[in-house]
């Protein structure tokens, strides 16, 4: 029972003995009557009123554990939201982990292509370079008469210019000649054997491979005549081998010609 159900009650307590006292003329039962009907009035008003407010208590606890309810879900949600976000930072810094990577292995991979292209150019231009020969060293090698069998002297000479032959990219080129004495179907037959002879000293002395060799006999093509030069030693310097060394710039080869 309540403070103000309590409080009802003594004050209908006094007014009934209040009537008592001032109506001398009811009887004890019918005030007892109207006093257990004023009780049974009030009680089932303070009845109705305990009811009431249970109920509106009841309601308010309903109400309060729906919020309760509804603030636990609400938790929840918010707890997963918090939860995915965390989830999606982790993915995004994984990813930025990723994409940082893959930045320098493109960096590494264009640091490459710049490397493999210039090293490219670089071939490129040493095959151009090999395709551009040039005369490094050159020098002629003389005959007796009608033969094709080299002297002491020009095997020295022959030896200098083999020294000359260096590097990975050079040829030799040997050309035959006579003098324009004799028949000339001899002469070119004497031509290609001097220059055959020059080029085997050259190769048994293991200085040059004989695929770096090329050599020609031309037959009878005199040296031009100069003045003062009689035709005895034009007729000596026209029975000749010429020997030219060719090599391109990018081979290193430091010749100088005789």
């Amino acid at each position: 029972m309540t403070y103000s159900v309590a409080m009802q009650r003594v004050m209908f307590s006094a007014l009934a003995v209040s009537f008592l006292g001032a109506s001398g003329c009811a009887t004890r039962r019918y005030v007892r009557n109207r006093v257990d009907d004023l009780n049974t009035k009030v009680t089932t008003r303070i009845n109705d009123n305990d009811k009431k407010t249970t109920d509106k208590f009841s309601a308010v606890e309903e109400k309060q554990e729906q919020h309760e309810t509804g603030i636990s879900h609400a938790n929840e949600i918010a707890k997963s939201a918090d939860d995915r976000a965390g989830k999606a930072l982790q993915d995004a810094a994984k990813a930025d982990e990723h994409a940082a990577d893959a930045g320098r292995k493109a960096g590494d991979a264009g640091q490459k292509a710049e490397e493999a292209t210039r090293l490219a150019t670089q071939a490129g231009q040493k095959i151009d370079q090999l395709g551009n020969l040039k005369v490094v060293a050159e020098d002629s090698v003389l005959f007796r008469f009608g033969s094709a069998t080299l002297s002491p002297e020009e095997m020295a000479k022959l030896d200098e210019i083999a020294a000359k032959a260096q590097g990975k990219f050079f040829r030799v080129e040997v050309e035959g000649f006579t003098d324009t004495v004799g028949d000339p179907s001899y002469n070119l037959s004497l031509s290609r054997r001097r220059a055959d002879a020059v080029a085997r000293y050259l190769v048994s002395k293991g200085k040059v491979p004989l695929y770096r060799i090329q050599l020609m006999g031309f037959g009878e093509q005199p040296v031009e005549k100069s003045d003062g030069m009689s035709a005895r030693d034009r007729n000596r310097l026209s029975r000749r081998v010429e020997v030219r060394i060719y090599a391109p710039e990018m081979s290193g080869v430091q010749l100088s010609a005789r």
